[in-house]
């Protein structure tokens, strides 16, 4: 067997906070949440880059384990450590104070618009007509994490909205599913395009082999910010990645104009780049209206600032972890595989 390139202590944090147990032992549940927290400080206090990507492998894997609801004690102590280590570290940035509900929803709407990908070196690459279906396939990973439960992230959005507010998110949700026609449904609709590129799109570890770890990050991100009780976390992060989407997509639409693919494999982009647009304002007509208080106006921006953050780094990660790619033929991701013997969720 290979000797693993990663330092057996941060293998053993792992095991131990991946290591499901009985939920009335309570030293157990203890022990893995000292563990995370750990983990959350070497990789967030302490810039551990190993950490933090082993950081990515945990918060993901158990949240897809648990379908983003998780229940099991020992789970939730984990997430919790781990959320509490990253937010510590990150800067207390405010809008200006006394700005009308209007106002606020302009410079929000501006303060988006900066963490665009559309003038990327990801778009521009794509746009250059010069990628192989290997490369298609390579990016198509990268969709996958974001995609897979996007649906998900939406019904839990719902949840903390007074029913008024949540009927946009459930018609939201109508248009993800296809308007009541599996066959259409955006997931349906992505497969059909990744599919022929040879992309694994239901095997997680063949996600985990591929995905770059900053693409981790941007889901596990946005996991976090639904993970608080305020509305306002998740909808300003989910309005900035309705937002951003129809430009992004459009540009990747008409790069894979090129790609010789069976009809329809392109329904996933032209179907967002228009609907889209009407999803983030609906997102944004229910920021408008729930703004009452400065704090919460505090709570929205800084929760579209984290996202942007991240989704930029996400595709930028991307660009780079292909570069690396094309130049050892190893992609970069988190090395989970090496983590094997540690346990799962």
């Amino acid at each position: 067997m290979t000797e693993s390139s990663i330092p057996s202590q941060l293998r053993e944090l792992y095991a131990r906070a991946m290591l499901r147990a009985d939920p009335t032992d309570w030293p157990q549940l203890e022990g893995r949440a000292k563990a995370a927290a750990e983990l959350g400080r070497r990789a967030f206090a302490e810039r551990d880059r190993t950490a933090w990507e082993i950081v990515q492998a945990v918060e993901w894997r158990l949240h897809r384990a648990s379908a983003l609801r998780p229940n099991d004690p020992g789970d939730v102590l984990v997430l919790d450590a781990l959320y509490r280590a990253e937010e510590a570290t990150l800067p207390d940035e405010k809008p200006p104070a006394g700005l009308d509900p209007k106002s606020f929803c302009e410079l929000l709407a501006r303060t988006i618009a900066e963490h665009s990908s559309a003038d990327g070196k990801l778009i521009g690459l794509m746009k250059d007509g010069n990628l192989s279906v290997e490369d298609w396939q390579f990016f198509g990973y990268q969709w996958v994490p974001a995609a897979i439960d996007f649906t998900r992230q939406i019904a839990l959005c719902s949840l903390t909205l007074p029913r008024e507010s949540a009927k946009f998110l459930y018609l939201n949700l109508y248009d993800e599913i296809g308007k009541g026609n599996p066959e259409f449904a955006h997931w349906n609709l992505l497969t059909k395009f990744l599919g022929p590129l040879g992309v694994r799109f239901d095997d997680e570890s063949s996600i985990l082999a591929w995905a770059a770890p900053e693409v981790l990050a941007m889901v596990n991100t946005q996991n976090r910010l639904i993970w608080h009780r305020e509305p306002g976390w998740a909808l300003g992060s989910m309005f900035l990645a309705e937002r951003l989407v129809p430009s992004e997509l459009d540009q990747v639409r008409k790069a894979a104009l090129g790609i010789d693919l069976p009809k329809g494999s392109l329904d996933f982009f032209e179907d967002h780049v228009e609907t889209d647009v009407g999803h983030a304002e609906d997102w944004l007509t229910i920021i408008r209206g729930m703004l009452e208080t400065y704090e919460q106006q505090c709570v929205v921006h800084a929760a579209a600032l984290q996202r942007g953050r991240v989704q930029r780094r996400a595709w930028d990660g991307a660009f780079e972890a292909w570069q690396v790619w094309k130049k050892t033929g190893v992609a970069p991701h988190v090395r989970f595989e090496e983590l094997e013997g540690a346990a799962r969720p």
